[in-house]
């Protein structure tokens, strides 16, 4: 499963419409439904590398910074 986004237009700027759809997405998460695909971590420390690597095309997709 891939997951590139997602648009509510409008009703995403609000808290009623995001605190169920967070709630779905954290427990599709929390059962293995949804399995987020991180190719690269980066520690806290060094969070100027990832910007660094995206701007040179050493990495893409998603990364994490770690804290």
């Amino acid at each position: 499963m891939a997951w590139a986004g997602v648009w509510a237009g409008h009703r995403a700027h609000t808290a009623e419409y995001l605190h169920p759809m967070a709630g779905h997405v954290f427990a599709a998460l929390r059962d293995g439904i949804l399995k987020p695909d991180v190719r690269r971590r980066y520690p806290l420390a060094a969070a100027a590398d990832p910007h660094r690597d995206l701007e040179a095309r050493r990495t893409s997709g998603p990364i994490v910074l770690l804290v």
